[in-house]
This record gives structure tokens, C-alpha cells and sequence, in this order.
């Protein structure tokens, strides 16, 4: 939950956007960035050239209204920097070119790049700055190149494909595993990559503290946690779906906050003798957790660490009936631990063995269960893998995928014109289009090697049909697929594109003028998915003041042009959401015995406060958690310059944070 929490709090990063349209044979679009960086977008290719940093571009980036068209980037030598959220949201971006003279990768820069699958990062590179790439949901690996002396927080969230994070062996900082990123000294795991598809995991010995979120995301089913560790960090095994269960040895001390939380297949724990709290929500959402060991050295069990772990059947006390009745436990979130069992007294388990044998797809495993209830799994054997013959699987009967497929087409409208869309098939090389205006006499209309097809020779108010054949080369021959589904549209006015903001707390929804459009649509949803007719308005601004702190809401918008006392709409708009949060706090700054202390004035709606810190006035990380309104930052050097900035966080349910925009920054030279 917390990585979430965090991602949502730096919510500048996640626009979503529509397919985007084609810029094929346009005039070259150009421009600047500041006084010293220059641009070019021609025909897919986005050329940045200058000298220097790169502008901040969280909220509005130059080439924001065709970032969907990019499918290569090339800055040039000279170029230091690229600016914060600069790329973000390109989501047809699959080639990038930097220069040697590279210095910084900014917060957010290439986040939901969801088409780019590799990236080559420069030596001259020194920091990467905070969810750089989050959600590049095609890269693959990454290597972080020699001269990298920084890497901000969560760089690689929701890289669900990443199978290695690599360093280079000349990097002085940081050094990899088996495509494990750790410190160099291999003391500390840093981020283990979400795409890793291995079933077993075995942290290395030499590991003493697992970073926050090191493992977010991963699929392993079970992994082995070394004796010598000592901490584990914030959400560290955050939504780890498949891993089934967990022993953590002795040598820890400390495990933080959500280290389990959405563990979702997790079905037995152990946690380690010494450590004195199980932290706030460290089995939130474990949903199939059936059994936990719990340590009479715990003294404490914070809110939420049991929340929803609607399976848990048994917890294993090691100690007495009395001591487990002077644990101090907050009831009203871990109502698990009232209908469990608990069991007081020393239990030696009796195991009996069963072996699941590997198939084509499945591995196998081996089960060892006691006739309390208690098992696990170990003896991992990798899956056969499919054997084909004649065009199916001699084992398991599976298709071969080499055979051609039909396309599963799609349709949207682009500038008002169909455009369809379709899934890469295996083998083709091309695909037909045909289309029809009844329906049912469709004719062949055009080819194309891409997946996605424009048509531009339209008339508004004309219904048009599509369907696509996937052809491959057969011995020198043309071989095509059976016709794919059909998808139909009438040609309406383009859709707008939407941007969403907070003004005051409150969503504000701004967006193109559209040509031929006589009013718009809004749309609201406080689920993503069930939107409603909310207003209707000739502007192109809108902000909805019914809303309630905490909450969540979604929007779209329609352009509507009016004919003949006809309401023509294009298809939807983008959708986007936002989290309705409080103002922002006002901050001081003064010294407490030499060491900053920033205050600020109690926020109305605010649970908590988030603050951050920077040395250079301009990338600031994540420093400290609240609930006061002043903050004694002790871990400062004397003569140093020190920037801060804080949020305050309203909660929803009392978890899930929102947090208003930034404080105006106040800064301080330590004494």
C-alpha cells in the first residue's frame, strides 16, 4: 500500500492518455525549452538540442499535445538534464539516444513509457532521480552505468517486465546479483526487478537491510531470508502475489511498516524472537494468511497488521496465555487476530510429504504438511515447457503460436476519423483492412505492416465497418488469418484532451478547444469505471467544487456539436483522476540547538504530514512522517544548506493517503 501511497502522493506522473494519432508526412513541429534548449518533432522523431538543464515539466511539458506520437527521442551533446516528468506518458516512445554529456535523469522523466523495452543509459550519467521510469511496463533490463553516485526513490515501480537491474562493475556505489540491484558492498538490497519470473529467490548472505520496496511487485513463490539480516524495510515485499510463505530469522530487529502488505497468496509467517511490535499494517490484505508464529518478545501489534486477513485460522504464541492477554493489540483493525486461535504451548511438527510434478506451464513442487494444519512448499522444478507437433502441444494440447492468428480489433477516432487498432500476431508481416458501410458487403480498402490503421477519408455522420486479416509469407506465399471481429463507428467530432489538475484542493478539468464542437460533456466516477453524466458546459475549464476531501474522482469529456437539434458526441475524452486533498501548508524555519526545525500552521482535514528535504533547492526526497506540525531534522552537517518542503495528507479509510501539493520551500545553513 505505501509505494501507492507514495506513487499517488507524486501523483505528476500518471496521465493517462488516448492511442495516440499519426503525424506521418505533417510539417516538422519546433520550438524551445527555456533560453538554452531547442526542439524539433518531425515524423515521429523528437530531436532536443542545447545546452544545460532541461525545465521541469511535471505539469506541462512543450510537446505535451503530440508526446503519443513520439516513437524516438534524440538529445543531443550539450543537454545536461532531463527535466522532470519531460517524457512521461509517451506512450509510443521505443527508442531513445542520449548523450555523453547526460549528467541527470530527473524525477519521473521516462514514467509509463509502456512501449519502450530497453534504453542504453550514458557514462557521463550521475543521478536518477526519483520513479524515473515507473510503469515502463515493456523495459526489460537496464543497466546503471559506472559513474551513477544516486538513485532516487523507487525509480523502476510497476516495471512489470524488468528481469535484471544491472550496475556497472566499474560503478563505485552500487553493484548487482543475478539482476539484483544492491549497494557495492552487497550490505544493503536496493530493488530486486518486478519481471524476474524465477520461483525462488535467496537473498545473499552478505545483506544486513533490505531497502523500502525492495521487492514491490515480485513474482516469486517463496523466498530465503538470510540469518545475519537486521532490517526490513518499509513495505519491502509490498504485493509480492505468489509468495506463499515467509520465515524471518532471529537476527532481525526490525521490520517496518506494510513489509507484508498484499501478500495475497501468503499463507504462513514467522516472525523473529526480539523484535518488540509487529508494525502498523504489516499483513494488511494478506487475504489467504492462515497461520502466523508470533514471538513472546512482542509486546505490541499496531493497527492494520492483521486488516483483512480474512483466512487467518491459528497464531502460534510462543509464550503463556497472560503474556499474549498483555499484548497491547488495536482491536478495531485486527479483528482477525479475535476469531483465530491462538495456540500457547510448543508445537514439534510432524510432516508427510506429496510431490506435485512440473507440467508445460506449471512448475513443480514439493508439499510438506502437519497434522495441525501447517504446511509449505519447497523443491521448486522448473515447467516442461510445450513440445509441438502438427500445430499443438504433444502434452497438454496447446495451439502452437506460430500458427497465424486473426487480429482481436478495437476502434476509437482520432481528430474525429476511425482509427483501429489491434494485437501484434506472431508471424504476420502485414494485415488487410476492409470496410463496409452497411455492415455487411465489406470490400478491401488498404494494407499496413503496423498495428493501428487512420482512416482519414471519412464523412461526419457516415457509420463505417472494419475488420483486418493478420498475413504471414508461407513458402513465398501469402497466407492470411480468418477475418478478425468487426467494430463499427460513426465519424463525430475529435475528442478533447483532458487535463486535470487540483485548484484549492478541488479536481479543475481543462482542455483543447475542438474544432466544429458547440459545448462538452463532463463525465464524473468515484470508482474508474461507472461514469455519469455529471454537467455541461461551452467552456473548455471546469472545476467541480462538490467534492469531499479524501475522495476520489475520475472525469472524462465529450465534444458535441449540435445538428439540426441533434447532439452528435465524439468518443470519450482521456480519463483522469484525481484525489481531492487539503490547501497546502505555510512553513517556518528555525534552528533548535543547531539543527533545522521547520513548523507549520495545523491543516484542516489533515491526519498527517509528509516531509521532504533537498541540498540543491531543486530534487527533493522523502524525509520524515508526522502527525505534529514541527520537525527537528538531526541528521545535517554543519555549514551545509538545507532546503525543506512539507505535505499535508488527508486519509482515506484512514490509510490510504492523499497529500495536498507542496509547501513554498523554506531553506537553512545548519550551525
Amino acid at each position: 500500500m505505501k509505494k501507492r501511497i507514495l506513487s499517488f502522493a507524486l501523483a505528476l506522473c500518471f496521465v493517462l492518455t488516448l492511442l495516440p494519432a499519426a503525424f506521418a508526412d505533417s510539417e516538422p513541429i519546433s520550438g524551445t525549452d527555456g533560453d538554452n534548449i531547442a526542439w524539433v518533432f518531425d515524423n515521429g522523431t523528437l530531436t532536443v538540442s542545447g545546452s544545460g538543464e532541461m525545465s521541469d515539466c511535471t505539469w506541462y511539458a512543450a510537446w505535451d499535445d503530440f508526446k503519443d506520437q513520439i516513437t524516438k527521442l534524440v538529445i543531443e551533446q550539450g543537454v545536461t538534464t532531463v527535466g522532470a516528468g519531460a517524457f512521461d506518458n509517451c506512450t509510443a516512445l521505443t527508442t531513445v539516444v542520449l548523450p555523453e554529456s547526460l549528467e541527470t535523469i530527473d524525477f519521473c522523466a521516462f514514467s509509463s513509457c509502456t512501449a519502450l523495452e530497453s534504453i542504453t543509459l550514458p557514462g557521463s550519467l550521475k543521478t536518477i532521480g526519483q520513479e524515473a521510469f515507473e510503469n515502463c511496463t515493456s523495459l526489460k533490463s537496464i543497466t546503471v552505468p559506472s559513474g551513477v553516485t544516486e538513485i532516487g526513490y523507487g525509480p523502476f515501480f510497476g516495471c512489470t517486465a524488468l528481469e535484471s537491474i544491472n550496475a556497472a562493475a566499474e560503478n563505485g556505489t552500487y553493484s548487482s546479483e543475478n539482476g539484483v540491484l544492491l549497494n557495492k558492498e552487497k550490505t544493503v538490497l536496493i530493488a530486486y526487478p518486478a519481471g524476474k519470473t524465477d520461483a525462488a529467490y535467496a537473498i545473499p548472505s552478505s545483506v544486513v537491510t533490505i531497502n523500502n520496496d525492495a521487492f514491490h511487485g515480485s513474482q516469486f513463490k517463496s523466498v530465503t531470508i538470510p540469518d545475519g539480516l537486521k532490517t526490513i524495510g518499509y513495505a519491502a515485499f509490498y504485493a509480492c502475489k505468489n509468495l506463499e510463505s515467509v520465515t524471518v530469522p532471529d537476527s532481525v530487529i526490525s521490520v517496518s511498516h506494510f513489509a507484508f502488505n498484499q501478500c495475497t497468496a501468503l499463507k504462513t509467517a514467522t516472525m523473529p524472537n526480539g523484535v518488540s511490535t509487529i508494525s502498523y499494517g504489516t499483513f494488511n490484505d494478506c487475504t489467504s494468511l492462515k497461520s502466523v508464529t508470533v514471538p513472546s518478545s512482542v509486546k505490541s501489534i499496531e493497527g492494520k497488521a492483521f486488516y483483512n486477513c480474512t483466512g487467518l485460522s491459528d497464531v502460534y504464541y510462543k509464550g503463556t496465555s497472560a503474556q499474549w492477554n498483555a499484548v497491547e493489540i488495536v482491536k478495531d483493525t485486527n479483528t482477525a487476530l479475535d476469531k483465530a486461535t491462538v495456540h500457547f504451548e510448543e508445537h514439534t511438527h510432524s510432516y508427510t510429504t506429496a510431490v506435485t510434478a512440473p507440467t508445460c506451464t506449471e512448475d513443480g513442487y514439493t508439499t510438506h504438511t502437519c497434522a495441525c494444519g501447517y504446511s509449505y512448499k519447497d523443491t521448486y522444478t522448473k515447467a516442461l515447457g510445450h513440445s509441438y507437433k502438427s500445430g499443438k502441444c504433444t502434452r497438454c494440447g496447446a495451439a502452437d503460436p506460430k500458427y497465424i492468428a486473426a487480429p482481436a480489433l478495437k476502434i476509437t477516432t482520432v481528430s474525429g476519423h476511425p482509427k483501429i487498432y489491434w494485437n501484434s500476431v506472431d508471424g504476420a508481416y502485414k494485415y488487410w483492412i476492409y470496410r463496409s458501410t452497411d455492415g455487411k458487403n465489406f470490400k478491401y480498402y488498404d494494407r499496413t505492416s503496423k498495428t493501428s490503421y487512420t482512416n482519414n477519408a471519412t464523412n461526419v455522420g457516415t457509420l463505417y465497418y472494419y475488420k483486418v486479416k493478420a498475413v504471414k509469407a508461407v513458402d513465398g506465399k501469402d497466407v492470411a488469418s480468418v477475418y478478425s471481429n468487426t467494430r463499427s463507428i460513426r465519424c463525430k467530432p475529435a475528442a478533447p484532451k483532458l487535463t486535470l489538475t487540483r485548484s484549492a484542493g478541488k479536481p479543475k478539468l481543462s482542455w483543447n478547444s475542438v474544432k466544429g464542437a458547440d459545448k462538452y460533456w463532463i463525465y464524473r466516477s468515484t470508482d474508474g469505471t461507472n461514469y455519469k453524466y455529471y454537467d455541461s458546459t461551452t467552456k473548455t475549464t471546469y472545476t467541480n467544487n462538490s467534492t469531499t476531501i479524501a475522495q476520489r474522482y475520475w472525469y472524462k469529456v465529450k465534444a458535441v456539436k449540435v445538428v439540426n437539434g441533434n447532439n452528435y458526441a465524439s468518443v470519450y475524452s482521456n480519463s483522469d483522476f484525481v484525489w481531492v486533498s487539503t490547501k497546502a501548508p505555510t512553513l517556518k524555519i528555525t534552528t533548535y540547538k543547531g539543527d533545522p526545525k521547520i513548523t507549520w500552521n495545523s491543516v484542516s482535514g489533515a491526519k498527517l504530514y509528509w516531509v521532504f528535504v533537498s541540498t540543491d533547492g531543486k530534487t527533493y526526497y522523502f524525509l520524515n512522517e508526522t502527525k505534529n506540525t514541527s520537525y527537528i531534522d538531526k541528521n545535517v552537517k554543519a555549514g551545509k544548506k538545507y532546503y525543506y518542503k512539507v505535505q499535508a495528507v488527508a486519509l482515506y479509510n484512514g490509510t490510504f493517503a492523499i497529500p495536498s501539493a507542496y509547501s513554498y520551500p523554506v531553506s537553512i545553513t545548519a550551525k
